[in-house]
């Protein structure tokens, strides 16, 4: 077996990746609307302990703790993906699925590295991309669309009987 693809290196790329590390199984879009619309449910509840019982301490609790909670988690949506992308670098990649091993070869860095099966932490699947996390922190984008000489299923199958459990699809 030899199926090869590309990696991809654009803002929506990057979006899906951080997106998909907090989203976990959840669509971040509606993961998004719920979180907002706790937030606003939240602040609701500030206003109207403000309004029944006058400025008091746990009033500015309450308010501290919601926008503490809404910078962290609009960071972490907004702001980290487009981070990731800016220090990414520009890089592409090309990626050669073998039998038991992938080969990643970059054309930007004239360098090639070989990623055993086994050694991977995770692979996790979306509708358009394919995250080859080589550790916890770290992962390859692979665009879908350029897979060639082959499938994704086969690449699944190939990732799953390696390392099982560590191929991950998500539905969205």
């Amino acid at each position: 077996m030899e199926i090869t693809a590309s990696s991809v290196n654009n803002l929506k790329a990057y979006n899906t990746l951080v997106r998909s590390g907090m989203s976990k199984k959840w669509n971040p879009k509606k993961q998004f609307a719920i979180i907002t619309i706790g937030l606003i449910i939240a602040l609701v509840f500030f206003v109207l302990d403000m309004v029944f019982n006058g400025i008091t301490n746990r009033s500015w609790l309450y308010l501290a703790f919601i926008i503490f909670a809404a910078v962290i988690y609009y960071l972490c949506y907004f702001i980290f993906p487009r981070f990731q992308y800016k220090t990414a670098g520009g890089a592409n990649y090309k990626f050669t699925f073998t039998d038991d091993e992938i080969h990643i070869t970059s054309n930007t860095y004239d360098e090639t590295d070989i990623l055993k099966y086994r050694s991977l932490f995770q692979a996790v699947e979306t509708h358009e991309y394919l995250f080859i996390y080589m550790y916890k922190s770290f992962a390859y984008i692979i665009d879908k669309n350029t897979i060639s000489n082959g499938t994704i299923e086969d690449i699944k199958k190939t990732i799953s009987a390696a390392v099982p459990g560590r191929y991950i699809t998500y539905n969205y």
